[in-house]
């Protein structure tokens, strides 16, 4: 059985997941429309996973099975979409960045 999150260490979570990209150190780092929307969906989830209860006695329960499957699925999907959005789910396009065949290995016959 996995152990799901409890509700504080998601509050700490998403803080840092927001200045990955809002941060003083992100870099300038730009997102496409498509990951800009998946990157929003997921941060308005985890604040409501987060905060569900307040910031009362609830903090530190346990996220639901749902509720962690439900911020899994759309952080996969985040992820997808920068794999796309950076070229990294497809070969290179450019005929020199392939690689060429393996050379065989030396013969050491004499």
């Amino acid at each position: 059985m996995k152990e799901e999150p409890k509700r504080e260490d998601l509050q700490q979570y998403m803080r840092n997941f927001h200045d990955w990209y809002f941060g003083e150190d992100a870099g300038g780092m730009f997102l496409t429309l498509a990951a800009k929307d998946v990157y929003t969906r997921l941060l308005n989830l985890l604040a409501e996973a987060a905060f569900k209860g307040g910031d009362g006695p609830d903090g530190d329960s346990r996220l639901t099975e749902t509720e962690s499957e439900a911020l899994r699925q759309l952080a996969g999907e985040l992820r997808r979409q920068l794999a796309v959005d950076v070229g990294a789910a497809h070969p290179p396009r450019l005929h020199w960045t392939r690689p060429g065949p393996q050379a065989p290995p030396p013969s050491f016959d004499s």
